[in-house]
Order: structure tokens, then C-alpha cells, then sequence
């Protein structure tokens, strides 16, 4: 890991970049913020190492801050307001989301050519918890039609062992997330048309509760939360969970 003889960056030093870091080998609080950007796939994958494997991702955030051409230009040279409030998870993200995109370049803005070239696909998650966790299998468990209760069922299934619990990604529509939500109801696939689509990092088994509603912990924007809703939100919500086990 170089300690000495690298260049920092306009805004961002690499003292700066150390502290992030420090930060999620101490695990005290998550700095895998996605702000204002939408990155939410590579946001929820990241989380994933970090708490699988905080290291891991210490090296991969020294790796792509001393190759500045893995970014563009404009984010190496700081022109985006967001880095410097959440300047780890502006870097790695742009960084994923770059090695996966052909034709377009993401540079981190709150631009609409940024919201085309942040999306991710599941093809996108899988590929970036293959990369991450080789020894896993990666499997998908999908529901935009139907099957969101059985496939919770199944994954939920597999945290039967505390010492490797399996690494799950959901895809679903994060208007049922938020209290106030419009428009919860659009079918997944019209949901997803209209920019509905969320991914987070989910962090629990999803307990059906006495009620018969569903509760499960998750990560996004920014924290660990846990969200309850019926079973009814649930099967509506739900697109697809992406699993590493």
C-alpha cells in the first residue's frame, strides 16, 4: 500500500481518502453514501464488502485513487459537489459503474445522461458480486410478475449458518420504502420505466410477523434500516433478489 510519493487529488487528499477508510475498518458507521447520486447498485454491492470484508475494500478505494484513469477527468479534477461530502463512495462507484457501461461514461453528477449512465441491471449486481465474492454462487431469484413470498421464503432459508450467511441484493420499487411515497401501486415493469427502480443491500432473513406483515433490515441511503409493510406492498415491491451464497 504506498504511503508516500502519490499525487493528491484537487479537494480530496489522500490523508482524506485514509480517514474514509478508517471509518469503515472501524465499522462504526457506514460512508457508502450514494447522496444525491443514484447510485444505489454499486452502493448496495459495495456495503456488501465492507462488511463482508472491510480490507478488501480499503484496497480497492487506494487501488482507483492512484490510477486516475479509471475515472474521468471531471471527477479526478473535482468538479462534482458531491465527492466532498462522500468522497469514498463517489469514487468506487463511478469506477463500477464505468467498467460496466459501453457506451456511455458516468461523472457523478445530478445530470440526466448520469441517471442513464448510473442505472444498473441485475446483469450489473451479478457481475460485481462475482467479482467480489468468486467463492460464492451467484443465483437470482426474480418477481416481476409473480412469486415475491416464495422467493423471499427461499432466500430467507438460507441463513441457516452464522458463519456464512449468504450475501443478498434486492432490485425492487423504492417508492414502498418511503412513507409518503406517490404512485406505490404501478405494475414492477411500468415502475420500472418511471425510475422507480432501488436496489439495496439486505442485511436479515424477512420475518413474517403476527400481523402477517413482512419485516426485514436493510441498507440505503446511506443506513441500516428495517422496514415492516403487508405482505400485499411486499409482492408489489419486490422485483428480483440477487444472492451470493
Amino acid at each position: 500500500m504506498p504511503q508516500n510519493n502519490i499525487q493528491d487529488w484537487p479537494g480530496l487528499t489522500y490523508a482524506e481518502l485514509r480517514r474514509e477508510e478508517e471509518r469503515v475498518l472501524n465499522r462504526s458507521d457506514s460512508v457508502l453514501n450514494q447522496g444525491r447520486l443514484g447510485t444505489c447498485g454499486p452502493i448496495a454491492v459495495l456495503h456488501a464488502l465492507e462488511v463482508e470484508s472491510p480490507t478488501r475494500l480499503k484496497a480497492l478505494a487506494d487501488e482507483v485513487y492512484r490510477d486516475h484513469a479509471l475515472l474521468p477527468a471531471d471527477v479526478v479534477e473535482g468538479a462534482n459537489c458531491e465527492r466532498d461530502r462522500h468522497p469514498l463512495a463517489v469514487i468506487l462507484a463511478t469506477h463500477l459503474l464505468n467498467e460496466n457501461n459501453l457506451f456511455l461514461t458516468y461523472h457523478a453528477t445530478e445530470s440526466k445522461a448520469d441517471l442513464v449512465a448510473g442505472g444498473s441491471t441485475s446483469s450489473d449486481i451479478k457481475k460485481w458480486l462475482e467479482k467480489f465474492f468468486p467463492n460464492r454462487e451467484v443465483s437470482s431469484y426474480s418477481s416481476y410478475f409473480w412469486g415475491a413470498l416464495n422467493n423471499a421464503q427461499k432466500v430467507s432459508a438460507l441463513w441457516v449458518s452464522p458463519e456464512k450467511k449468504p450475501i443478498v441484493v434486492a432490485l425492487l420499487n423504492g417508492d414502498y420504502l418511503q412513507a409518503h411515497a406517490q404512485n406505490k401501486h404501478l405494475p414492477s415493469l411500468l415502475a420500472a420505466c418511471s425510475a422507480k427502480g432501488h436496489v439495496i443491500h439486505i442485511l436479515t432473513p424477512f420475518i413474517e410477523c403476527l400481523d402477517g406483515s413482512i419485516r426485514f433490515d436493510a441498507y440505503t441511503w446511506g443506513a441500516t434500516q428495517t422496514f415492516r409493510m403487508s405482505k400485499d406492498d411486499f409482492k408489489g415491491m419486490m422485483w428480483e433478489l440477487i444472492v451470493a451464497q
